[in-house]
């Protein structure tokens, strides 16, 4: 059994770095029991079923860690893990992505028509299906920057 301090070690490591530390569902769901314990009922349920997002509504409410205002959250090209599960995020960019980086990504999530069609409307989605954004493309303006995901492309 974890201890309330050993919680939250972990859960302000799965916010600051995901990468560094087990997916939080999987800990979550392997440590329902210290949760439950070391939590009170509301925590307890913010934290098992808003994954990611509700970690961080705890420890912004515990005040361990920044608050961050989620209701517009530009998009950030270095992201590679979902905010919600921390699952790794896929990137469809127009001019970047190959077809076979789409059809692998349909192997992953278990899609045949994505396969088939090896075409995904632009936008970053999450395997796991609790997230995506899709975005359109604006036409760029003569003479200016490329957007950011085709700067620094040979």
């Amino acid at each position: 059994m974890l201890t309330r301090d050993e919680c939250l070690i972990y859960l302000e490591n799965a916010v600051k770095k995901p990468p560094a530390v087990p997916p939080l569902r999987e800990w979550v769901n392997s440590n329902l029991g210290s949760l439950s314990s070391a939590f009170d009922r509301r925590d307890f349920l913010t934290i098992k079923y808003r994954g990611l997002i509700g970690a961080y509504t705890v420890l912004e409410r515990l005040g361990l860690i920044e608050h961050r205002d989620r209701t517009f959250d530009p998009l950030d090209f270095n992201q590679t893990h979902c905010d919600y599960c921390g699952g790794e995020l896929f990137w469809a960019l127009p001019g970047r992505t190959t077809r076979a980086e789409i059809v692998a990504y349909a192997e992953l999530i278990g899609d045949e028509q994505l396969k088939a069609d090896q075409w995904i409307h632009p936008g970053v989605y999450c395997a796991n299906g609790c997230t995506f954004r899709m975005f359109n493309i604006a036409p760029r303006e003569p003479g200016g920057d490329p957007p950011p995901w085709m700067q620094n492309v040979g």
